[in-house]
This record gives structure tokens, sequence and C-alpha cells, in this order.
């Protein structure tokens, strides 16, 4: 999806077998690992070329639990975080003004201080979702948005940015 120039991008676990599997010309990425996803973003908006576009959306569906979300074949943790900072700091200056980050990680946001580990890493807001299951934004979860401040915002008070959370008819 585009968005004013910039782009919205959707990153799929390899662990989520057929539904891993890119759907054609919606351009999902699939992520084996933090280095391969960070590496596969920057290709996609065509890092370091004159063309290059500025994340708008990034959506980023894998396993979780309330005390870890996988990356791949990586577990995050508060202990593990720190340890792919790096990593995910060369994601900080590709994102567009008012950028966000959305995680479809079933329970995450029972774990706040975990997703404001990865919004104080990344620079942007990460938004999360407490539904079980496949789908980590039901009708009736809770959500929780952590801003790169520090602070933690139970619903994300961006009640209308949730219409940018559904799926969208095509991606970056």
């Amino acid at each position: 999806m585009h968005l004013g120039g910039n782009v919205a991008l959707r990153v799929v676990g390899s662990g989520w077998g057929a539904l891993a599997q890119p759907a054609p010309g919606h351009g999902e990425i699939i992520m084996t690992g933090v280095a391969q996803m960070v590496a596969a973003v920057l290709r996609r908006i065509g890092a370091g070329t004159p063309a290059a576009r500025r994340i708008a959306v990034l959506s980023i569906h894998d396993h979780g639990t309330p005390r870890s979300f996988n990356m791949g074949d990586e577990q995050m943790t508060l202990a593990t975080l720190p340890q792919r900072a790096a990593e995910f700091a060369r994601l900080r200056p590709h994102f567009a003004p008012g950028a966000l980050v959305r995680l479809g990680h079933p329970g995450i946001a029972r774990h706040p201080a975990l997703v404001q580990g990865l919004a104080l890493l990344l620079a942007v807001p990460v938004f999360a979702g407490t539904g079980d299951g496949a789908e980590a934004w039901p009708p009736g979860a809770q959500r929780i948005c952590a801003h790169p401040d520090g602070r933690v915002v139970p619903d994300g008070g961006l009640a209308a940015a949730a219409a940018a959370w559904r799926p969208m008819p095509a991606w970056g």
C-alpha cells in the first residue's frame, strides 16, 4: 500500500507455513530472522537509491506469547531484544514522519515493557494487541501503543488508526 509516496509493508514469520506464502501482487516479506527481515525491508524500499521510499506502516506477524515474540526463527524477549538493537536501528532513518509499527503477535500487549523496548529501538510508535490464537486484534482485545518517548498508552489513544491495521488491498 502506498501512502503519499511512502509504503506500507507486511512481514510474516517463516513459521506460519502456508500463511507465510506471499499473496501474488501483495508484496509480503517472509521473515526468517531479524537481520534477514531488516535487509529485506531495506531492499523493498530501495534504501540507498535515488528512488528510495519511506516506511509509513510496518506490520509484522509471527508467533507471540505474553512474554516473547518471534521474528522468524528468533525469539525476542527483554533479554534478547538488546542483542538485536543494531539491526533494528538500521530501519530508523527509513521511517516516514508519523510512521508506526504494528505487531501481529498474539498476546504480546500483555508485556508492555517488551513492546516499549521495540519502540525505543525503532524510534516510532509500536502497536500491539492481546488477542490469542491466530489473531492479535480481535474485537474486544486490549491494545496498547508504546511510544519512543517511553509512554505506553492503553488502546494506543489512536482509534482512527485502527482502520490502517485492517488487511490492506495491496502492500508495497
